[in-house]
């Protein structure tokens, strides 16, 4: 993938079209991330092309639906895409073209196994934030001011 990683494209491109989308949307984030980036002074157009009505088209599009609901929920499109790292979604897709499975079934093995490291992301956050309830009263009155 010859604009994923590697090239700093905002000083001289603010449109991308994507002809071809890979399956994953970390890809498709760092595609988009050569262009739109800090030092870009243009509003970034991003086109994507993709078959209607075909089985990797309607896969692709409840994946991506998925991803903007997590990222809504925690913020972070990095945290978001961080959890898809170990889903292999190439394979997932392939196999379920290859034995001609219903799109639906796909994307409801790629949800479940999203659902499960959303539950582990959420789990981790809520550790991971500092109970005030552990701070004595005077700590607790200098931190708000």
């Amino acid at each position: 993938d010859a604009a994923s990683e590697g090239i700093d494209l905002q000083h001289s491109c603010h449109i991308m079209v994507n002809y071809e989308l890979p399956w994953n949307p970390n890809r498709l984030e760092q595609r988009i991330g050569r262009i739109h980036r800090y030092g870009q002074d243009k509003e970034v157009k991003v086109w994507n092309f993709q078959f209607e009505g075909t089985r990797e088209g309607e896969i692709f599009e409840l994946l991506q639906d998925k991803v903007e609901n997590i990222r809504s929920q925690v913020g972070s499109t990095a945290d978001v895409l961080g959890m898809l790292d170990d889903i292999n979604i190439d394979d997932l897709i392939m196999r379920s073209v290859q034995n001609e499975e219903p799109p639906e079934a796909t994307a409801a093995e790629l949800e479940e196994l999203m659902e499960e490291r959303e539950q582990t992301l959420l789990e981790w956050y809520d550790r991971s934030l500092i109970d005030p309830s552990t701070f004595d009263a005077e700590s607790r009155e200098r931190i708000q001011d």
